[in-house]
């Protein structure tokens, strides 16, 4: 008659192979939660640029961002500049290319920053 009974190495050996694949299994975890944190403040921070970016595209210079808008922590500032590029059509006479900087600030430092370029128009912008 034949016995199913397990020794006590195998029994141990089973245990080490479940306790590294368990480990394995936290770890990647762990990982996985850094890389979702990361992706979650890098979303935030676009998210917020773009919003200030489009509220002053479509409300002017002239009118103060408003709080709620955005979803970070963060301090939004913005400004306009002479664009490096010069437009070739020039029958845009009312309208003047400059480049938009919004910046996103926190604890007096810069985190990231947008750039992009947009016509005014003429004495609707400032220096």
């Amino acid at each position: 008659m034949k016995k199913n009974n397990f020794t006590l190495l195998e029994v141990l050996c089973a245990m080490v192979i479940l306790a590294g694949g368990i480990s394995l299994l936290m770890w990647q975890m762990t990982m996985a939660v850094k890389r979702l944190d990361i992706n979650r403040s890098n979303w935030e921070q676009t998210h917020d640029l773009t919003q200030a970016a489009e509220f002053v595209l479509i409300h002017g210079e002239n009118k103060a961002l408003e709080p709620s808008l955005f979803i970070g922590d963060y301090q939004v500032e913005y400004s306009f500049s002479e664009s490096e590029l010069k437009p070739e059509n020039t029958l845009l006479s009312r309208r003047s290319l400059k480049k938009l900087t919004v910046q996103l600030i926190k604890d007096g430092e810069e985190i990231d920053s947008l750039v992009m370029d947009t016509f005014v128009e003429e004495g609707n912008h400032a220096n």
